[in-house]
């Protein structure tokens, strides 16, 4: 019968519509997954073209000219450590990535890019590094990239930094009351701090000591007791930058992003972020992976420059950090589904060797290497490549 072809046609219909989508967008999914050097590297040239070339804060239109400038130095970091993690998934190509990674980090410490940060500080970070002003973010970023090469290779260029750098976040994390720094005058973030502890660590594996092991501890321990959400697992995004008191809520973005950088360092505590981000917050959509930015059963915010924009609830920054850690944590299934949604809204392409994702510039391609090529550091400060 004529209705009977047309249910028929209706179901098939509805079926492609449900599983064709994320077949088609998932179908590379396996190769970042293992790793193939031929589908990691198209990124990696992609990414330094964009590091090799002469950027400024005129590529980043946020409206905030601390946020343009955010955005321009964290091109560089995300840059250099998807150039370590690429290095240590293929040994061969060490050498030429850490080139590169030096690169990332003399534009890190241009005056260009210390210029957000010296605007909001009324003082130089690099200038000011025997003063009492922490810079967490810009020093902590910097310093998580500083250790990490570090750990690569001992005599590295910014070696004296990196000693100069850390000894100043040590000596201030220790003097805190409430084991956090100020990342802007009167703003805490527990996730910058998140950078900061990562990079003590990976000093300390780099140079085989165990010199701020106490401190470290300490941290942790005040970073589980006060600034995490009790039912949920989540990092509080901000506290009072003198009380340490929740300003507000847990939410996916700082959750992850310091999941993230704690894995980078091989901490284990990294995996109950990312737990309580995967439990929390993970909430694919027909074969997408995705995540939400806040709690579902709590007070619902708008997105901001940390979210990104936030679409059902869903945020950018909560679903890409989620990818990183998911691959720095062994979850293939989460992983995939969320480099679905990466294909479908970043749409990549490729052109001489190169890949680039349209919807990415300069910051959203310097991202992805570094989530889509996650991998965690061991105890003796190793990378696992799969």
């Amino acid at each position: 019968m004529p209705w009977g072809r047309w249910a028929a046609g209706i179901l098939v219909f509805a079926i492609c519509i449900r599983f064709l989508p994320p077949l088609w967008c998932g179908r590379d999914a396996g190769d970042w997954w293992r790793g193939e050097r031929g589908t990691q590297e198209a990124l990696v040239r992609g990414v330094e073209e964009w590091i090799q070339a002469p950027l400024g804060t005129d590529r980043f239109k946020t409206g905030s000219s601390q946020f343009d400038g955010e955005w321009f130095f964290g091109t560089y970091q995300m840059a250099a450590l998807g150039l370590a993690h690429f290095a240590r998934e293929h040994p061969e190509a060490r050498e030429h990535c850490l080139a590169n990674m030096t690169l990332c980090e003399d534009r890190m410490l241009s005056e260009a890019c210390r210029k957000f940060d010296r605007e909001s500080w009324k003082e130089d970070a690099i200038d000011a590094l025997d003063g009492p002003k922490p810079h967490a973010a810009y020093l902590g970023y910097l310093n998580l990239v500083l250790s990490l090469h570090r750990s690569m290779d001992p005599a590295f260029k910014h070696r004296d930094l990196n000693d100069r750098i850390t000894a100043k976040l040590a000596r201030l994390l220790e003097a805190s009351p409430i084991a956090m720094l100020e990342t802007y005058p009167f703003e805490t973030y527990p996730v910058d701090n998140c950078a900061v502890a990562a990079s003590l660590l990976l000093h300390d594996r780099a140079e085989r000591t165990q010199r701020h092991t106490a401190l470290y501890s300490r941290w942790l321990t005040e970073l589980q007791k006060r600034y995490t959400h009790a039912s949920s697992g989540l990092l509080i995004q901000s506290i009072h930058p003198v009380t340490g008191e929740p300003i507000d809520q847990p939410r996916g973005s700082g959750t992850l992003l310091g999941a993230f950088f704690l894995g980078i360092a091989g901490e284990p505590h990294s995996r109950a972020l990312f737990e309580a981000g995967r439990r929390s917050l993970h909430a694919p959509f027909l074969g997408f992976g995705m995540a939400r930015e806040y709690l579902p059963d709590g007070p619902q915010g708008r997105g901001d420059i940390d979210s990104g924009p936030i679409v059902f609830g869903r945020s950018i920054s909560s679903t890409g950090f989620l990818l990183g850690c998911a691959r720095q944590h062994g979850d293939a299934d989460t992983y995939s589904g969320i480099y679905r949604t990466v294909h479908l809204f970043g749409a990549p392409a490729t052109g001489d060797g190169r890949l680039r994702f349209a919807m990415g510039g300069p910051l959203g391609d310097a991202m992805m290497l570094a989530l889509l090529t996650a991998q965690p550091l061991d105890a003796a400060g190793n990378g696992g490549a799969r």
